[in-house]
């Protein structure tokens, strides 16, 4: 057993044995290594109280920039915490990822851990990479709780990270509804737009979570709010019924446009269901609006072949699709639905009688030459 083992286990027989014997307490190993480090990180705390009196270096980093106080941070080892600030250990040093003790503990879900880093001084608006504050970290994992403490101790509950996203951003995305409750409660803004005009209400949507967006929408989300694309939260439900229902519901225009003038009808006859396709037409849905292609929600449909293809143009049809409009290529959805090799859809497509028609026109033509050759010139 050498002494960084003895440390980690916590052995204080062995540890002061070799202590008494001349071994180093701030021993270096491989990539900056302490006992010190690996006592703390086991939560040792009579083994770093023995290696400090010893001389041990209390903020030596490793080779990542990680002190004694990361590790006991990140594990949530309040005695060793206490035991490394008492002797000096800086609350608010940074690893080459920018990360401080606090953050590796919001991180992690130590609670108590953050709340003795804040009561010793952690800033709590100390920022991680991609300017990531430790409120957007707690809010991220859901943990309630340290979004509160963080907060009590001066948090700006609308900061925004490098991508623009607020708190309520990334709780909205991945977080609890208690947490997205707690920060509105503190004064998030419903409608923050993030970098690419995204509000929260569009993530939750985007990432199917009905009970999030009911929430927010609760709250006074702008249920019409386009992001930098033109694109509502009702352009990002075509993959959910009960939110697309929900969104209605709360005032959702069916027919908003987004900047390639698609209207949610274009994004549901490519890759929703039938059931969705339906309740936009019964909320108003333009069945012949066209984007800046020209394409109709029929062109779509027709140019996808799915299994729901079918039912969704026998939908648009029944809605007063135009099946004979042209795109700005001069296509039909017939001619999409051929090129796409969907031969069912392109049957729904044709014309009725339009087969017959061709086929009269042609025994026509066929009479018409048999006669000019029996009868006499």
């Amino acid at each position: 057993m050498d002494i960084y083992e003895a440390a980690r286990k916590g052995d204080m027989k062995a540890l002061q044995t070799m202590l008494a014997e001349g071994v180093d307490a701030d021993e270096r190993a491989e990539y900056g290594k302490t006992p010190l480090r690996e006592a703390a990180r086991e939560g040792r705390a009579e083994a770093v109280a023995l290696l400090l009196e010893h001389g041990a270096e209390v903020s030596a980093s490793d080779f990542w920039g990680r002190t004694p106080l990361h590790f006991a941070a990140w594990g949530g080892h309040t005695e060793s915490i206490a035991l490394l600030l008492d002797h000096g250990a800086d609350v608010n040093a940074r690893n080459l990822q920018g990360l401080t003790p606090l953050l590796g503990a919001v991180t992690a879900g130590r609670k108590a851990a953050v709340a003795l880093l804040l009561e010793r001084g952690a800033d709590a608006g100390a920022r991680a990479s991609m300017a990531r504050s430790a409120l957007h970290l707690a809010a991220e994992e859901g943990h309630t709780d340290t979004c509160a403490l963080v907060l009590e101790y001066g948090a700006h509950v609308n900061s925004q990270d490098a991508y623009g996203a607020t708190p309520l951003h990334r709780a909205a995305e991945k977080g609890g509804g208690e947490t997205v409750m707690m920060l509105l409660e503190g004064g998030a803004n419903v409608d923050a737009a993030d970098k690419w005009g995204n509000s929260p209400l569009h993530l939750a949507v985007t990432e199917g979570r009905a009970d999030i967006s009911a929430l927010l929408l609760q709250h006074g989300a702008n249920v019409n709010a386009a992001n930098s694309s033109g694109q509502t939260p009702l352009h990002r439900a075509v993959q959910s019924l009960e939110i697309a229902a929900l969104l209605l519901e709360r005032g959702a225009n069916a027919n908003a446009r987004d900047d390639d003038g698609k209207i949610p009808l274009h994004l549901a006859a490519a890759q929703g269901t039938p059931e969705l396709v339906q309740l936009l037409l019964e909320h108003g849905a333009e069945a012949n609006l066209q984007d800046k292609r020209g394409r109709s929600p029929l062109h779509v449909a027709a140019s996808r072949n799915r299994s729901e293809t079918s039912p969704i143009i026998t939908l648009l049809l029944e809605h007063g699709a135009d099946a004979e409009m042209q795109d700005q290529r001069s296509k039909t959805p017939l001619e999409l639905a051929q090129k796409e090799g969907n031969m069912s859809a392109a049957e729904l497509l044709r014309k009725p009688g339009t087969g017959c028609m061709l086929f009269g026109l042609l025994l026509i033509a066929a009479m018409l030459v048999v006669v000019a050759t029996v009868l006499p010139a």
